[in-house]
């Protein structure tokens, strides 16, 4: 089963309560398994101000199949970020995750079209 790859711009918008991000999540988990990418748990509790939030982050992410990057991923994602990031500055967790999806065949849904329509044989959903 191939994964869609939850992006962090949609993972903030649930917690705080946009319709939408709810909607496009309790869709996606009557139809697949929920996954997301170890960077974008690592980008979404980063933004957390204080132990309650965090506590919210982890119990969302716990339903979640989290996908971490390989070596190849790494150095796959360093190739993309020396193609992209002066040219369109695209930063190296996006190219991680553009990486992880690439060799896991992963679907990615995101909100980010400027950077992500950028790597190229990935497949993408814009839900909202």
């Amino acid at each position: 089963m191939n994964d869609t790859i939850i992006d962090s711009s949609i993972l903030i918008d649930f917690p705080r309560g946009k319709p939408e991000a709810e909607q496009f999540l309790t869709a996606m988990n009557a139809k697949h398994r929920l996954a997301t990418h170890g960077a974008v748990v690592a980008e979404v509790l980063t933004g957390v101000l204080n132990k309650h939030e965090q506590a919210a982050v982890d119990k969302l992410v716990a339903i979640f199949h989290v996908h971490f990057p390989t070596a190849r991923d790494i150095e796959s994602s360093l190739d993309l970020l020396r193609r992209l990031r002066l040219s369109h500055g695209v930063g190296w967790l996006d190219c991680l995750i553009a990486a992880t999806a690439a060799r896991t065949d992963s679907t990615i849904a995101t909100l980010d079209r400027k950077h992500f329509a950028l790597f190229e044989n990935l497949t993408l959903e814009f839900p909202y």
